[in-house]
């Protein structure tokens, strides 16, 4: 229902966008049209439409229940709270928004509050865009959203019919306008989309020099990664000028680049007009770079969400080990949008190797992991990337662009044929240590927000429990079946087949290299105790039973105690014991 709900908003704001830059148009009928949009998308009891006239703010279109303010009400500026915050906010160059029950514009009265939106971007404002909501009601987050933009369209249309105004009163007037606009302004030619005129706003945001713009054709304002998206955006923009009828000044969001490389996303305005007697194209554009980087966070967070929770329904289902780890790498891939993942183990063999024991993704993804050699140790050559950061530290490791990144130089021509451009390690970790990590490659350089990487820490954690959780299990019916074996020797078996049946069982269950069953021989006057082994398995190979000296044996102590468990260093222990010199316990 809330895709639904969001593709129905982003259509009327489409369709309600491309009736607005109709300048032919009369102005109240688009702002009724803009106020009635307003409603249908937030869900509001009523929307009013003000714009400022000299020192007053005067409503052009109000829509929904009463109580409303009529058209053509007119309030002092000084006295709407809603239009000084909002002044504030663009003097400080920020985004503006109004939350409130008190009154402003009208007579609204409770339980109804209202919520403003400022028309225009900058220090120029040329209105408020405002809706009233039943007291206590919550507008969601898109809906804010969705509010903002309308309002920034309609600020948009305003100025582009301010201008246009003013085109038609005086050429002069005209270019000192241009020139003087706060944001980016420029004319191409239409048929060698040639750079004929630029302002002061398009030489701040872009970064180039006039005459450097002046020489360059449209295209050159995409990267040259973007070249594609740029030809697809103009052939489009071709077609749609040509078409009878076509909308050829509907918004539209292109990706720009300034100077120095740094994207710069705009929704451009795009007009026809005369520039000394040639076809040309006058362009407005509207920074939208944070708005677009919120936008693209909240998608990334959704679809992280959507990741964890099909995490945790693949835990719940898991059999096995193998099948859990191949199923979380596959909802990395087509649920989280990566375009590899990997699960690989800390091993603690002579060179602590990081193993990759499950993955998913791109068809060379079995080929690649398998030619990685990578540790967790910072002596070794593969122990100091982001794999063997992970594991070491239980920390996790991102690298935001891995074509920029030392730790990947050697591998950049295969990752970029591969598509990968940044990496993402998490570890998983147990209460004891770090045991392995979950190995993400991302399709985009990444640019993560705290919730994104918390919700991808959280999963990461929730598959360590899961690993940890299986391997119990495991290891639990590994037990209950060796203890119904040794059960099961105890009451059928008799003399020697006993014992053997008997050691061989136990060390079977503990996983134990040898297993022995002995007696304590009788004491001899005169002599050292000594003790015959009644069975001796050594590696599951039944070894001949022999008597020995329990002096300096862990048998000895056996003598006075009931029990016996030996932890560690054994053999340093015990250096007299010859089982346990002979296995190096």
């Amino acid at each position: 229902m809330q895709a639904h709900d969001e593709a129905a908003a982003h259509a009327l704001l489409l369709q309600l966008q491309q009736l607005i830059t109709d300048l032919q148009l009369p102005l109240e009928h688009v702002l009724a049209q803009a106020a009635q949009a307003a409603c249908a998308i937030t869900g509001a009891v009523g929307a009013m439409i003000a714009l400022r006239e000299n020192d007053a703010l005067a409503v052009r279109a109000s829509v929904g229940a009463p109580p409303l303010p009529a058209i053509g009400t007119r309030v002092p500026l000084d006295a709407c709270a809603s239009w000084q915050g909002m002044e504030q906010a663009a003097r400080a160059g920020l985004q503006a928004a109004t939350d409130a029950p008190a009154q402003d514009v009208g007579s609204a009265q409770p339980p109804h509050r209202r919520v403003s939106m400022p028309l225009g971007s900058g220090a120029l404002l040329a209105g408020l865009l405002q809706v009233r909501v039943p007291q206590g009601a919550a507008l969601e987050a898109q809906h804010l959203l969705h509010l903002r933009i309308l309002a920034e369209s309609l600020g948009a249309m305003l100025q582009l019919r301010r201008v246009d105004a003013q085109l038609r009163a005086s050429e002069q007037q005209y270019r000192t306008l241009f020139a003087e606009h706060p944001q980016p302004m420029w004319v191409c030619d239409r048929d060698s989309l040639r750079l004929l005129a630029v302002n002061h706003a398009m030489v701040r945001h872009y970064g180039h020099a006039e005459q450097e713009l002046l020489g360059m054709e449209l295209r050159a304002l995409w990267s040259a990664e973007n070249q594609d998206a740029a030809t697809c955006a103009l052939d489009m923009l071709r077609r749609e000028a040509h078409a009878p009828g076509s909308p050829a000044s509907a918004p539209r969001l292109w990706r720009h680049a300034r100077k120095d490389g740094a994207a710069l996303d705009v929704e451009v305005v795009v007009g026809d007009t005369d520039f000394g007697g040639r076809p040309a194209w006058q362009m407005l554009a509207s920074d939208v770079t944070e708005r677009c980087r919120i936008e693209d966070e909240l998608a990334r967070v959704n679809r992280a969400k959507r990741m964890r929770g099909a995490c945790s329904e693949t835990l719940v289902r898991a059999t096995s080990e193998s099948d859990l780890l191949h199923a979380v790498c596959s909802v990395a891939v087509e649920i989280g949008g990566y375009r590899m993942g990997w699960v690989g183990m800390a091993r603690d063999d002579a060179h602590r190797r990081i193993e990759p024991v499950a993955h998913a993704g791109v068809a060379q993804a079995h080929d690649y992991t398998e030619h990685l050699h990578l540790s967790w140790s910072a002596q070794e050559p593969g122990g100091n990337g982001p794999a063997g950061v992970c594991v070491r530290t239980g920390r996790t490791v991102i690298v935001h662009d891995v074509h920029h990144s030392p730790a990947f130089s050697h591998l950049a021509d295969r990752m970029a044929q591969l598509g990968f451009h940044a990496v993402v390690c998490l570890p998983l970790r147990n209460a004891e240590r770090t045991f392995g990590l979950l190995y993400l490659y991302a399709p985009e350089v990444l640019h993560l927000g705290v919730q994104e990487t918390q919700l991808l820490e959280a999963m990461a954690a929730d598959l360590a429990f899961g690993i940890e959780n299986l391997r119990a299990r495991a290891e639990q019916q590994r037990l209950q079946a060796t203890l119904v074996k040794v059960a099961t020797a105890v009451s059928a078996g008799v003399g020697a087949a006993f014992f053997d049946h008997l050691a061989q069982h136990m060390a079977e269950a503990l996983g134990a290299q040898v297993a022995c069953v002995g007696r304590f021989l009788p004491a001899a006057p005169g002599q050292a105790r000594r003790a015959v082994a009644l069975s001796h398995v050594v590696d599951g190979v039944a070894q001949p039973n022999a008597e020995y000296v329990l002096e300096g044996t862990p048998s000895e102590r056996l003598l006075t105690q009931r029990s016996l468990v030996i932890r560690d260093r054994a053999r340093e222990r015990f250096p007299r014991a010859p089982v346990l010199a002979r296995t190096g316990a």
